[in-house]
């Protein structure tokens, strides 16, 4: 037996008891260190709600291996996609070498492969000024590789304390909407714009702002199939390309690259780690996550410590 976060019917959080059987011929058995909190995906579960075990990426120790498992044996430090629970079975496919990598930044591969996957599909260039909206984990990873790949970027984000982290990540150039950067003198971002919002409205005041031969792509989740349709009628009618980020690259060399930048410190992400925190916490930190989300940009569970030795 052990414990996982779940989420109810009801739109509640709890921590239930779980049994975990012997991993399957392919299969991993890993006793959980940490794990990240998919912020946006599990707001949308809350709110929708929808129940089940959220994911997010774990890092853990490999203390069984199925059969067939020959890439990883016991003891090996690991990390992938993973639910919130002190123990569980993955498939050994799916998981990467911890090496010399921080557990803390492991957590960040799955933001960072999403982020990744948005500057591929608008083809950053080096020189451009490009916007990217919305300061969450994946809009500021984005916004470093951004930056890495050349190109001047502006952070855009109604929240000034997700702004602050921003300008600490290297943002020279910060505004609260698209349309008051829109206004600001001198030479406009926009060659391009990476909306990471996942949010309807934003979408359709980036679509807005662009201008003749700008491009446009929705690298969020959770936008809805009209303002996807809308956003591509007014790209369409000022002559810029609106762009969707699926389907260029695959997954698992996206991941790769996230975590080849992770380990390099190419990206910077202890700035976005608002706490790291017990499991047990989780109810509460769901709370906070949905209720007051400039307090929460990046939390981060523990397995291996209790609430009083944070």
């Amino acid at each position: 037996m052990t414990e996982a976060i779940y989420f109810t019917p009801a739109g509640g959080v709890q921590i239930r008891r779980i049994d975990v059987p012997a991993p399957g011929p392919h299969e991993i058995r890993v006793m959980t260190h940490v794990t990240g909190v998919r912020h946006g995906a599990d707001r949308r579960a809350l709110s929708a709600p929808r129940a089940g075990y959220p994911r997010g990426w774990g890092v853990g120790k490999v203390v069984e291996t199925g059969a067939g498992v020959r890439a990883f044996a016991e003891g090996d430090w690991i990390h992938g996609p993973m639910i919130h629970a002190g123990l569980q079975n993955a498939p050994a496919d799916a998981m990467y070498p911890l090496d010399w990598l921080r557990p803390e930044f492991a957590v960040f591969t799955d933001p960072g492969a999403a982020a990744l996957r948005a500057i591929h599909a608008v083809g950053v260039r080096y020189g451009e000024r490009v916007i990217v909206s919305g300061m969450g984990v994946v809009g500021l990873m984005a916004l470093q590789y951004a930056m890495l790949s050349g190109a001047s970027a502006a952070a855009i984000d109604p929240l000034p304390s997700r702004l602050r982290v921003a300008q600490r990540l290297g943002a020279r150039v910060t505004a609260e909407s698209v349309n008051e950067l829109s206004h600001r003198a001198g030479p406009p971002f926009n060659d391009a714009c990476i909306e990471c919002t996942g949010d309807d409205d934003a979408l359709l005041r980036a679509a807005a702002v662009m201008t003749p031969g700008s491009r446009l792509v929705a690298g969020g989740a959770g936008y809805g199939a009209e303002a996807m349709d809308q956003a591509c009628e007014i790209c369409a009618r000022k002559d810029a390309l609106f762009i969707l980020p699926g389907g260029l690259m695959d997954q698992s060399r996206l991941e790769r690259i996230a975590i080849h930048s992770l380990a390099a410190q190419q990206v910077i992400v202890w700035p976005i780690i608002s706490r790291i925190l017990h499991y047990r916490e989780a109810p509460a930190a769901y709370r906070c996550l949905c209720d007051d989300p400039a307090a929460c940009l990046k939390l981060i569970f523990t397995f291996d410590r209790e609430p009083d030795e944070q």
